[in-house]
């Protein structure tokens, strides 16, 4: 994996063990899981793998070359992220790319059927909740996307993202807080072709769903609840 890009996240290490660092992002349950699937199925099955305990960041990351290594579709269930204080504040906690992001549209894709399903994302508002680049075909079902900085989900290029059943906010307090209408990120932000949301509930951002990228872009939306706030004519 490294010879395609990978770089072990050893931040996520919670021991200081700094000469086994990387033997123990290796044994990780989820890694192991997937593994496990890619040696004793067939090529083209989907693995589905169920986590109820926090998933770390080297993992969605490892995972994200397993799949493409292989070409394989990888489902994980359940599990959640925090960001820590030291988290990067520019960064987002699921990074569905394979180099440095890019505004200029481009037909290469990078990944292929990525599913993010029943994953509880706290940003702590120190960074975005998941950011999808020139991805096709990715579906985020089932997800709540909490406490982020500028965005909760953000899509740029790419074509084909599902959202579906998925809860984004930035504040998630229920009323007591005088700070919780301090709105200031996009729930969703879309810049892609092609994409579907859903059943979806923006509780807390300034903006619900921003849609960028100018009059060749296209997009589906039905059955969405947002805060009441004022919103321009490429915002929802």
């Amino acid at each position: 994996m490294k010879g395609a890009g990978y770089r072990p996240g050893t931040g996520f290490v919670l021991h200081d063990v700094s000469e086994e660092e990387e033997g123990n992002l290796a044994t990780h349950s989820e890694k192991l899981a997937t593994v496990f699937g890619i040696l004793n199925t067939n090529s083209g099955v989907v693995l589905r793998v169920t986590k109820n305990l926090r998933i770390c960041g080297d993992c969605h990351t490892a995972v994200k070359f397993i799949s493409k290594i292989h070409h394989r579709e990888i489902m994980f269930h359940g599990g959640s992220i925090r960001a820590s204080d030291s988290f990067p504040k520019d960064r987002y906690l699921i990074e569905l790319w394979s180099s440095a992001p890019s505004v200029t549209a481009t037909t290469t894709y990078s990944y292929e059927y990525i599913t993010l399903s029943s994953l509880m994302l706290d940003a702590n508002h120190h960074a975005g909740g998941i950011a999808v680049v020139n991805s096709l075909r990715t579906l985020i079902a089932s997800c709540y996307v909490v406490r982020f900085s500028s965005g909760g989900i953000w899509v740029q290029n790419g074509h084909e993202t599902l959202f579906s059943g998925s809860f984004p906010g930035q504040h998630i307090t229920a009323g007591a807080d005088p700070g919780e209408r301090a709105f200031s990120g996009n729930g969703i932000r879309l810049a892609g072709n092609d994409n579907y949301v859903t059943d979806v509930v923006i509780f807390s951002a300034s903006i619900g769903i921003l849609v960028a990228g100018g009059p060749t872009q296209s997009s589906t939306f039905t059955a969405i609840t947002r805060p009441p706030v004022s919103a321009g004519p490429t915002s929802i």
